[in-house]
């Protein structure tokens, strides 16, 4: 129990719904207070600094100096929105670092599962699966997973509708165009099974490699993620394939294979008087810089997981609680 001077609950009691990422939480209940997340802390009485932190896994991905701070954070969140502390515990996922999605890229979902929630009244959330690099393909309505910014704030819930239906019609055509096979889409079940917490990840007679292929894959790096995920699951996995072998290349393995092209172009130039002994080593000139373009990626993807919570989720939910 809270002293006097501790904050009251809030006005709108946003609370988690079943098997909901902590971000999409987050989202729909700041957004209905239309607060930040910082702001919501310093409102708790709460140290601004943690809405800096990624707490999608919670205690697991915080820093050990945030520890003490985290489970207070928690406790006051259930006494803002009136619910037990387990509730917003079973929000997080208890994975490496290396498996979920960077905090940007955590707006993945299922077209159908939606279109379902607003014809129930009920809101538009971010499951807790969603949010596994894993993750790209609903195992319910057999359908790739749409990008979350297709449905927008404003609109009226008749135009989320229609845009629903339209994104309903797309990751349908994507489905014909690229049929994932059925044991791809089984390993694709066990493997995200055993990271919400089930039976670990039992390597089986023609896996593959599949659990460290696509465990902390890094195919969000491209826009096109989940065409991607969908060609590496089906027969047509040519593309998926020199997507895989460009990321996992080293900077000298780039220069090498790109015949020197993504390295620096010089040219070596002497001075034409003077005694040739006095001349000293030769002087590179530099006549052209090319672009490093898995540092450009590295860097990209860096700064990525550093945002803050607040400017990564910029996607909008009707405010729905």
């Amino acid at each position: 129990m809270f002293a006097k001077a501790d904050p009251e609950p809030l006005a709108y009691r946003v609370q988690p719904r079943p098997d909901e990422a902590f971000d999409s939480w987050m989202v729909r209940l700041t957004g209905r207070h239309d607060m930040t997340r910082a702001q919501l802390y310093n409102h708790l009485g709460m140290t601004r600094r943690l809405a800096t932190q990624d707490v999608a896994r919670g205690p697991r991905g915080v820093p050990g100096s945030y520890a003490a701070v985290f489970g207070q954070l928690i406790d006051r969140l259930a006494w803002a929105v009136q619910c037990d502390r387990t509730k917003i515990e079973a929000t997080f996922l208890d994975v490496s670092g290396d498996a979920i999605l960077p905090p940007m890229q955590r707006r993945f979902g299922c077209v159908q599962c939606w279109r379902e929630a607003l014809e129930g009244g009920g809101p538009i959330i971010v499951r807790r699966e969603w949010t596994l690099r894993a993750s790209w393909w609903c195992h319910v309505h057999r359908l790739p997973l749409s990008d979350m910014r297709i449905i927008h704030d404003s609109s009226s819930a008749r135009a989320n509708a229609a845009a629903l239906g339209r994104a309903t019609e797309g990751m349908e055509q994507l489905h014909e165009r690229l049929r994932p096979t059925r044991v791809m889409l089984a390993h694709n079940r066990r493997l995200l099974d055993s990271l919400l917490g089930g039976p670990p990840f039992v390597f089986r007679r023609g896996d593959g490699g599949y659990h460290e292929r696509f465990v902390s894959n890094r195919f969000h790096l491209a826009k096109t993620r989940i065409v991607l995920l969908a060609a590496a699951h089906s027969q047509r996995s040519q593309a998926a394939r020199r997507f895989e072998t460009f990321v996992g290349l080293t900077t000298s393995s780039l220069a090498t294979s790109g015949q020197g092209a993504l390295g620096r172009r010089a040219k070596l130039c002497r001075k034409s008087f003077g005694n040739p002994a006095d001349r000293g080593p030769p002087v590179t000139r530099v006549s052209r810089w090319e672009l490093d373009l898995w540092s450009l990626l590295m860097a990209y993807a860096g700064m990525q997981d550093r945002l803050a919570p607040d400017r990564s989720l910029s996607w909008a939910v009707p405010a729905q609680s």
